[in-house]
């Protein structure tokens, strides 16, 4: 099938963002997890807070938001099997950060400016935000090869 020109734009800024946001999550997961894991408490709580204000930015919000709304668009232009389980697993991506990362981030920052234990709210956070961002990461990681398999048996 041969593509119009705005749905191949769409299907490469799904492609694009999408691996944006998998490469993020992948990299954090095979490193930075990794380096962090050896922090001191006091250090981990410091430094995650400060990473969960730096991320908070045009580029990378605009490319949060262009994943899945571009994922979605391309699933209503081109309703096929790819395109619907791309859309399917970039709204998971986003769901499970939505619903999960983001909520823990909140308990982080508002955690360390109280008074609790920084162990306390190392336990609380660490492995929970660990799990979701392996979760995200490999739904987002199936969006990308979705859109990649749909735009690899298409003309356009």
């Amino acid at each position: 099938m041969n593509l119009p020109i705005i749905t191949s734009a769409v299907a490469l800024c799904a492609t694009v963002t999408g691996g944006l946001l998998s490469g993020l999550y992948f990299a954090f997961e095979v490193s930075t997890r990794k380096s962090f894991a050896r922090l001191p408490d006091d250090q981990y709580v410091e430094v995650f807070a400060g990473i969960n204000q730096a991320i908070l930015n045009p580029r990378f919000l605009t490319v949060f938001a262009l994943a899945p709304l571009s994922s979605v668009l391309l699933a209503i232009l081109v309703p096929t099997r790819w395109t619907i389980l791309a859309a399917t697993a970039s709204l998971v991506a986003l769901g499970i950060t939505v619903a999960g990362n983001v909520p823990l981030n909140n308990y982080l920052d508002n955690a360390f400016t109280s008074q609790n234990a920084v162990s306390e709210i190392r336990a609380n956070f660490e492995s929970r935000w660990n799990s979701l961002n392996a979760a995200r990461c490999v739904a987002q990681t199936v969006a990308v090869g979705a859109t990649l398999l749909f735009a690899l048996n298409t003309k356009g």
